[in-house]
């Protein structure tokens, strides 16, 4: 899922870091993305150079912390109360207090996902 949204979003033009706390995710992840963008030029959706420039605006980090900067973090881990929980506690340490915090999940509410963070009005789901 993760890799999908960050494909979409780098097709538009937009740069897009995306984070993996698996070590040695940054291959995976380029190729999980490339297999995205050649499926986009194979459907008509995208020509070759679009594609070329939509893999250029894709990055990897390779830490949370690189995230510090970022505007909007939409996470998509595994359906996991407590590990989103704790990947939103991490990350509000991380990024500034402007920075949107979005869910992808479609297992739990607002409610549930945000209970007890520091600034909860800066999050949202955003299913794809």
């Amino acid at each position: 899922m993760g890799c999908g949204i960050a494909a979409k979003i780098a097709a538009a033009g937009i740069d897009v870091l995306v984070y993996d706390s698996a070590p040695a995710s940054a291959q995976r992840i380029h190729d999980a993305c490339a297999e995205i963008f050649a499926e986009m030029k194979s459907g008509g959706v995208m020509s070759s150079d679009e594609s070329a420039a939509a893999a250029a605006h894709l990055h990897v980090a390779s830490h949370l912390g690189d995230l510090a900067t970022t505007e909007i973090v939409i996470e998509a881990i595994f359906e996991s109360l407590p590990a989103k929980r704790e990947l939103y506690q991490r990350l509000e340490h991380v990024v500034s207090p402007q920075t949107i915090i979005a869910s992808s999940t479609s297992g739990f509410t607002p409610v549930e996902l945000f209970e007890g963070m520091r600034r909860g009005g800066r999050f949202l789901v955003a299913h794809f």
